[in-house]
């Protein structure tokens, strides 16, 4: 995968999970804002795809640094069930989203 496919998929994911985030009470609002500065950087068509997608990464890894992190996020959901089925997607969303800024073939 090329490194501007890769930014091409980490814009597509960016946009379900900014959906996701901003649907959410709460602690949305702080990781929210995260997603977007991450879709800024990768819609910067001025720099190449490679620096992008670093930064873009950068920015990932930074939500999961501190006492406070984007592993604390979650989706409430009152039904258990739907709890877990929302996030675990939520969570599959995130690692491809991962794959896609750190890693494939450039």
């Amino acid at each position: 995968m090329t490194a501007q496919s890769r930014v091409a998929a980490g814009l597509g994911l960016l946009t379900q999970l900014s959906e996701i985030v901003v649907r959410e009470r709460g602690d949305g609002a702080a990781w929210y804002r995260y997603l977007l500065d991450m879709r800024t950087v990768l819609e910067m068509e001025d720099r190449p795809a490679k620096d992008r997608l670093d930064e873009a990464a950068e920015i990932l890894d930074s939500m999961y640094k501190g006492p406070r992190n984007f592993t604390d996020f979650y989706l409430h959901r009152d039904d258990p069930h739907e709890r877990v089925t929302a996030n675990e997607r939520f969570s599959a969303l995130v690692a491809e989203l991962s794959t896609q800024l750190h890693g494939g073939e450039d």
